[in-house]
């Protein structure tokens, strides 16, 4: 599955809190591809649901940090729009076309 994952750390990006959770994000096995699309934003690709991914980041955050997570459906996947690096296109579509959206649903 793909999730879009957008975080605020109130603290700031480099507050130990939020390195932390940047490094469960990106952590192997549990994540198997990510990319981020801006200073709030990913894009993961995981077995998780959503569910068993907030509990895992959640344990890296502060009271006054946010956390949304929403999940990319094959839906959604054929209408959507945006303004991101080129790298971040190609990163997507090569999720999309490997079968990243074609898992499970929770």
């Amino acid at each position: 599955m793909i999730y879009v994952v957008t975080f605020k750390a109130q603290r700031g990006f480099f507050d130990r809190n939020a390195q932390d959770f940047y490094q469960e994000l990106q952590r192997p096995p549990l994540t198997r591809a990510s990319i981020r699309y801006s200073d709030e934003g990913w894009f993961v690709t995981t077995n998780e649901t959503s569910d068993q991914l907030f509990a895992r980041l959640f344990a890296h955050m502060l009271a006054n940090d946010r956390l949304l997570i929403v999940q990319l459906t094959p839906e959604a996947a054929q209408n959507y729009r945006g303004y991101l690096h080129q790298t971040v296109w190609d990163w997507l579509n090569a999720q999309i076309i490997a079968g990243a959206l074609s898992l499970q649903y929770p």
